[in-house]
């Protein structure tokens, strides 16, 4: 097999569970990637999840991990992860698969996958760490096309259209939301290199207002933990007005009506600091429109993934500014979007199950 060269048998029982473990940085877009590998993998396995939280020490130490990794021959000792970790317990039993996303977990990663003897699944760029490191390697960037590098084109998250969709219909029916179209509005807020001012948010409301009187639709709008005291006062006040359906302040809800407005809304406008959020949106079979502030200067990964949904006509972008302006395509779209996730669980269950045998 590609990757690391000599790790334990897959249970051969079709009753076994597939034993996953799950690395997690505290961060919860990188939790959510995990989620949806996760998600993928139950289309054809029974699971047992264990989810382990860690924290790199220091950055200092990615050189020396990266040099251990890669050029020491010995099979590290999963006990001494603490020396570069803070990690809450070690796994038991020894996983099947272990499965993380984001930097600071790249390295635990490939540690454990060694020490344990079993496959292992990273997403996002392994940096300078080799091949042989990982099983497979699920990477936004254009890599060599074949294992273990996976290129996929949408970050897997745990969302299936047909499931939120149906959690928005029952929220529809649960609060007789009949009659006008309902647009969905995301809004996040400072971070990534994306910095909001007062003037983009009454920019953002304007634009509100105008799509609302033009199109003859009402707005189920949501903050986010990062979205701040502004926009969220000044939407306060507009909870009664007739533009708005439904209003969730991060301050009141915690986010906790998020998923009823994604399912619930037939298309998605949503700030552009999040590229969790437009994935989101994107993978629940949503048209998507990204708005960007006035400062807004993406870092390179986000402006990869920006450039590959455009090109893949699941995302327009603009300027905050030109939301008054609607010179949008808002013609219906194809209806026939397919959750990229039931794709990456076949081809997983595939060479697990090929490896199994």
């Amino acid at each position: 097999m590609e990757g690391l060269e000599q790790v334990n048998a897959l249970p051969r029982s079709p009753d076994a569970p597939l034993r996953v473990l799950i690395l997690s940085d505290g961060r919860p877009g990188h939790f959510n990637q995990s989620k949806g590998v996760l998600r993928a993998l139950q289309f054809h396995h029974r699971i047992e999840t264990e989810w382990c939280e860690l924290h790199l020490r220091s950055a200092a130490l990615r050189p020396i991990l990266t040099g251990l990794l890669n050029y020491s021959p010995k099979v590290p000792d999963p006990a001494r992860l603490g020396f570069f970790y803070q990690v809450d317990q070690l796994p038991h039993p020894t996983p099947d698969l272990i499965v993380s996303a984001g930097g600071n977990t790249l390295h635990a990663n490939a540690w454990l996958a060694r020490a344990f003897s079993c496959r292992n699944l990273f997403i996002g760029d392994p940096r300078k760490l080799g091949p042989h490191c990982f099983w497979r390697v699920l990477t936004y960037r254009e890599r060599q096309p074949s294992p273990p590098f996976i290129h996929w084109e949408i970050t897997p998250v745990p969302i299936l259209p047909e499931e939120i969709t149906a959690e928005g219909q029952r929220f529809r029916e649960a609060e007789a939301l009949h009659g006008a179209p309902l647009w969905t509005l995301l809004i996040g807020g400072d971070g990534g290199g994306y910095r909001y001012q007062r003037e983009d948010w009454e920019h953002l409301i304007a634009g509100m207002r105008r799509l609302s009187a033009r199109h003859g639709i009402r707005w189920l709008t949501v903050t986010s933990r990062r979205s701040g005291d502004i926009v969220e006062s000044m939407l306060a006040t507009l909870e009664h007005d007739p533009m708005i359906a439904r209003l969730s302040l991060y301050t009141r809800d915690r986010g906790a009506r998020y998923r009823d407005f994604l399912g619930a809304g037939d298309r998605v406008v949503a700030t552009e600091d999040s590229h969790m959020m437009l994935t989101e949106a994107i993978s629940a079979g949503r048209p998507v429109l990204s708005l960007r502030p006035r400062e807004a200067r993406p870092d390179w990964t986000n402006q990869l993934f920006f450039d590959s949904y455009s090109r893949e006509g699941y995302l327009q972008r603009a300027a905050i500014v030109e939301l008054e302006d609607d010179q949008f395509d808002w013609t219906p779209t194809d209806q026939t979007f397919q959750s990229p996730l039931r794709e990456l669980g076949q081809q997983l269950s595939r060479w697990l199950q090929t490896e199994a045998a």
